[in-house]
């Protein structure tokens, strides 16, 4: 009977291809070679735990892994790579030109153009260009004029806004045409310091003097609620009485 040649103790199963007996398959399964290598990758002085500079970049890596990175180090001159502007090495092996120059870097890289708006995009860029163009069927828009929207506004220029806009007449707002006609405080309380404008059909964009009126925002809520019933009729006496006078 053979016993284990790796002084475990145990009857030996296998005979490995050097010749020797094991109780194992594979001798790194040895118990005795286990505690083995667990000894030894705690132990201070292994090759895990002494660290090593590298030959070129001056970087500390354990023993067994220094060589590994000397062959792939980007200062290595076999894989030595410099930036065409100003001469400082790449550690990516595939870019010509460093961060330190964007601007170069990106005027560098082919261009594709869109096929809505043929504006020129890096290949990378050109779907992500494509999917929120502005001319994209997708996400075109319309302005009252007819003419297509660049941004995410309403609007295609300045001119359309103050024109189109519900609420302004260029520099004129509802506001101000609201307390050119009437006194500014609430028609019902009488609040004078905090002052909203109601339009009484509900359209914004009709802003005539007839349809605006002087609300304190307590009472412009009532409106907009269940609770209008307990501030229709001052309404209707107010507006009865603006009429009068006229």
């Amino acid at each position: 009977m053979e016993m284990c040649s790796y002084g475990c103790g145990q009857e030996a199963k296998f005979q490995l291809k050097n010749g020797k007996y094991c109780c194992c398959l594979n001798h790194s399964s040895c118990p005795e070679n286990r505690n083995k290598m667990k000894i030894t990758h705690l132990m201070p002085n292994s090759s895990v735990f002494i660290k090593v500079k590298c030959k070129f970049c001056n970087e500390l890596f354990s023993k067994t892994s220094v060589k590994k990175h000397e062959r792939s180090c980007f200062l290595n001159p076999q894989n030595l790579n410099l930036c065409i502007v100003c001469g400082t090495p790449l550690k990516k092996q595939k870019s010509n030109i460093c961060n330190k120059h964007p601007k170069i870097k990106y005027n560098s890289l082919p261009k594709v153009e869109c096929k809505f708006c043929k504006k020129k995009t890096t290949k990378a860029n050109s779907i992500i260009h494509e999917r929120s163009c502005y001319l994209n069927p997708k996400n075109i828009k319309y302005c009252l004029c007819g003419n297509v929207i660049k941004n995410k506004t309403k609007y295609c220029s300045k001119e359309c806004l103050r024109k189109y806009n519900s609420n302004t007449h260029g520099s004129y707002t509802y506001r101000k045409i609201c307390f050119e006609n009437y006194d500014k405080k609430c028609i019902i309380c009488g609040e004078d310091k905090i002052v909203s404008v109601h339009h009484l059909d509900f359209d914004h964009r009709n802003n005539n003097p007839e349809n605006l009126i002087p609300l304190c925002p307590t009472h412009h809520c009532y409106f907009h609620s269940s609770y209008r019933y307990l501030i229709e009729e001052r309404i209707k006496e107010f507006l009865n009485s603006k009429n009068k006078k006229q």
